[in-house]
């Protein structure tokens, strides 16, 4: 009777005792969930958060519209990008200003600035709220120059 319930407890605590090892049992910890974050003026449906501004081509005066998507995790984050909607769109008009429409055209043109932009933000984030890590990209999800 005894090797029976010593048996009986092997086949309970060694399985148990290897499922803890590897973690089995905790909660999964699944990585926080990506929030994208519009900016740009909402002025009606058809402008909705979109950033236009006139760039030079040669001679040429052009429009550049874009919609810009900040994505962040962290919710301290989300909440600076949704209060602070004026100066993120100016810094967005500044540095969108500033570029020439023919290389504009060009795809590695169109990442550099798109990585500027996400410098840009971060920076603006961190001169109005303080925060200095969270923003972690910007996507243009629509590009237009006419």
């Amino acid at each position: 009777m005894y090797r029976l319930i010593l048996l009986f407890s092997l086949l309970i605590v060694v399985p148990v005792s290897f499922a803890e090892e590897r973690g089995e049992g905790d909660e999964k910890r699944q990585p926080a969930r990506a929030h994208y974050i519009a900016i740009g003026v909402d002025e009606g449906e058809h402008a909705k958060n979109r950033i236009v501004v006139n760039i030079k081509e040669g001679s040429r005066n052009r429009y550049m519209q874009v919609k810009v998507q900040a994505m962040s995790r962290d919710e301290t984050v989300i909440a600076a990008l949704k209060a602070n909607q004026p100066a993120l769109v100016d810094a967005m008009i500044m540095l969108f200003a500033h570029q020439d429409g023919a290389s504009m055209s060009d795809i590695q043109q169109r990442e550099q600035v798109r990585e500027e932009a996400t410098e840009v933000l971060r920076k603006v984030v961190q001169d109005l709220t303080g925060i200095t890590a969270g923003l972690e990209a910007v996507y243009f999800t629509d590009f237009v120059i006419q």
